[in-house]
């Protein structure tokens, strides 16, 4: 299984750009990106993605 790991709100923001390049823009997706970074940029947490394998 491929992920990407982040360990700052800098890097969650560009791992966010470059998803944004891959998924579909929608709504939903838009706010779960939004709330996910005030999350991370709130708690100073960090934050692990990991991606799908069809």
């Amino acid at each position: 299984m491929k992920f990407l790991f982040a360990t700052s709100p800098n890097e969650v923001e560009r791992q966010i750009a470059d998803m944004k390049v891959v998924f579909s823009n929608t709504e939903s997706l838009n706010k779960f990106f939004h709330d996910h970074l005030q999350f991370v940029k709130g708690s100073n947490v960090s934050s692990v993605f990991f991606s799908k394998e069809g």
